[in-house]
């Protein structure tokens, strides 16, 4: 395109650069600018404020970024920045289809074929996997990129290091596939599936569950294994990559025998409903019968892992089988061992230091309170989780932050932040309308839910809870690996367009251009609408992917 010679102001104005006629097709960036001695024989300073780009990515397939991080120096929101979790996107998948508008189905759609999108399309898997995250807003690599000779690839997150020598950053654990987050997309896939058929969707989750039945473990206590970790390649620094996981989460287990029971409940094939039976068998082998309460799961030696106990392996068992003796005495272990408060906020922990409430947990026991039929705790803790959308730092007023605090501990390898969250905002979602992700069921109101036989149907009624099975032998604890979780972002519009202001000064005497602030305001409860699908940009830069340099692990 010809250069664009402006004359600026000091009265703020809005320009467009139209580019709809422009080879765009290998782009360095969106925007840039130059100028010159001879125009500017004394300098100049300007402020740009607002650069937005006007693309048709609104209709396109796109991940939403699970974290809206912040301007600092923490590790967190420098590695978080730009991070699409597949867990996250499963669940806002589910919470559009739990409010089921005509629009909540149409964001649905868009996440249901990015997914689909990134099955198909990573830059070296061609086995039916799904990477843990991608990067949030659009979804293929610019023209150009073409890794391991492979182009139109999904965009993986990460990012540039501008330092000498520049390098491109990716976390290990991102890039990595673990099963109980494969199966949380087979989950979003098929209830999408039964309310609007499309075979694309059902044969990816077929699949996603031929990948996790690969991770079938025949010895020990079964179940199975966590899936893999590491880059596609060795490298210096990883020469044993990928690493094939040896442990076993009792939460992994829980989400495949869902995803694989309601696979055979659509597809009538009879190995989905032996595979998920073999993925409870694991889950019932961790049960502690002196304290009441579901273990984590496996070490790589097959033994027990008693430590942490984590909320989510008493919640989901509750929302896989149903009330039982079981379930019941877990969700009483929750109350009596999770339970925390932070300031003016009470809710549960993810395990039993109890130094902070975490949201998503706590969405997770108000589902599981309205499963038991529990109204008035489900009630109270619903509340709860509305004061902190409303009050909570660094809270918007409408989604949830992670935890009211920074450094929320897990006893495994990673920490929550006090940072708008999709995960967590889908299990308030959840909380509000009563809704079992699971099942794709909403609980009556005051009422538990009934357990049925496994039939296959697509009505909302409490009706796809499969009838337990005998319960195996227990043994004792066990490890469960970290689930990612989901946010919103900040959505483009759709032209470049940028406010622009001058001073013709020098930079020590310019003062700046007018800036943007929010402040958290209290706001009602909320009516039960899904955070809106926001649209992340990130800067695109054209070269070489750079074999991953060594990054610490969130």
């Amino acid at each position: 395109t010809q250069p664009v010679v402006t004359t600026l102001t000091t009265q703020w104005t809005q320009y467009s650069i139209d580019v709809s006629q422009a080879d765009l097709h290998y782009v360095l960036g969106g925007f840039g600018w130059v100028a010159n001695a001879l125009n500017n024989p004394q300098g100049a300073v300007f402020w740009l404020d607002d650069v937005r780009y006007d693309t048709p990515g609104l209709d396109e397939p796109r991940f939403l970024r699970s974290y809206v991080t912040l301007p600092s120096d923490q590790p967190f929101d420098t590695i978080q920045r730009n991070v699409a979790y597949t867990y996250d996107n499963a669940l806002a998948m589910l919470a559009f289809m739990a409010r089921g508008t005509a629009d909540d189905w149409r964001r649905a759609r868009l996440i249901a074929d990015a997914l689909v999108y990134a099955q198909q399309h990573d830059r070296f898997y061609t086995d039916g996997r799904l990477r843990n995250a991608y990067q949030a807003g659009d979804l293929v690599l610019p023209s150009g990129w073409i890794p391991n000779g492979k182009p139109d690839t999904v965009r993986m997150p990460g990012f540039w290091d501008c330092q000498t020598p520049p390098n491109w950053y990716e976390d290990r654990v991102q890039v990595s596939a673990h099963t109980g987050n494969v199966a949380w997309a087979m989950l979003a896939l098929l209830t999408y599936y039964q309310h609007q058929p499309d075979a694309r969707y059902l044969n990816a989750a077929r699949a996603m569950g031929e990948w996790i039945q690969g991770r079938r473990q025949d010895t020990g206590l079964g179940g199975y294994r966590g899936g893999f970790e590491g880059w596609e390649r060795a490298s210096d620094d990883y020469p044993t990559d990928p690493v094939v996981l040896q442990w076993a989460s009792t939460e992994h287990n829980l989400d495949i025998y869902v995803a694989f029971t309601r696979l055979y409940q659509i597809t009538g094939d009879a190995p989905w409903a032996q595979r998920a039976a073999y993925a409870r068998q694991f889950v019932e082998a961790m049960w502690n019968e002196s304290e009441g309460y579901y273990q984590t799961g496996t070490r790589d030696d097959g033994t027990v892992n008693p430590l942490p106990i984590p909320l989510d392996a008493q919640t989901w068992a509750l929302q896989a089988f149903g009330p039982n003796e079981r379930t019941r005495r877990a969700i009483a272990y929750a109350e009596t061992h999770h339970h925390a408060t932070y300031g003016p906020y009470q809710g549960f922990d993810f395990n039993t230091d109890r130094d902070k409430p975490w949201s998503e947990g706590t969405g997770q026991m108000v589902v599981s309170y309205w499963g038991l039929g529990q109204a008035e705790a489900a009630q109270f803790y619903t509340d709860q989780l509305r004061a902190l959308q409303a009050t909570a730092t660094n809270g918007n007023g409408r989604g949830l932050v992670a935890s009211p605090a920074d450094g929320l501990t897990t006893g495994l390898t990673w920490e929550y932040f006090n940072r708008l969250h999709v995960g967590a905002t889908a299990w308030y979602i959840f909380a509000e309308q009563r809704y079992n992700p699971y099942w794709d069921t909403t609980y009556p109101f005051g009422t538990s839910t009934p357990t049925v036989s496994a039939t296959a149907t697509a009505s909302r009624t409490a009706t796809l809870m499969p009838t337990p099975t005998a319960s195996p032998t227990m043994t004792p604890p066990a490890t469960v690996t970290p689930t990612p979780t989901l946010t919103p972002t900040v959505m483009p519009s759709q032209t470049a367009t940028a406010s622009a202001t001058a001073t013709p000064t020098t930079p020590s005497t310019a003062t700046p251009g007018p800036t943007a602030s929010a402040t958290p305001t209290a706001s009602p409860p909320p009516t039960l609408s899904p955070p809106p699908v926001f649209l992340y940009l990130p800067h695109i830069s054209v070269g070489e992917i750079l074999p991953p340099a060594r990054l610490a692990e969130r």
